[in-house]
């Protein structure tokens, strides 16, 4: 896990309340990452994209409008721009 400091871009941890792994190893990795948030979806296990399909869209879909908002205030560096 102390490999996870060197990861710099946004993360994602998407997990279920009743997953196999307990939220608290989530929520450590997620401390352990500069850029990261954790959600949980609440009433689900391992499936949490079947189970829950609504809550997980909402999640990635928050997520990553958030991140092309804040991408595009950042300038491109000349290589990245098209």
């Amino acid at each position: 896990m102390d490999d996870l400091a060197g990861i710099t871009c946004p993360v994602l941890v998407l997990t279920a309340d009743a997953d196999y792994t307990p939220v608290a190893i989530k929520q450590a990795y997620t401390e352990r990452l500069p850029d990261a948030e954790l959600v949980v979806i609440d009433d689900a296990h391992h499936f949490m994209t079947l189970e829950r399909p609504e809550a997980v869209n909402r999640a990635l879909t928050t997520f990553l409008e958030a991140h092309r908002r804040q991408a595009a205030r950042e300038p491109q560096p000349s290589s990245l721009r098209t």
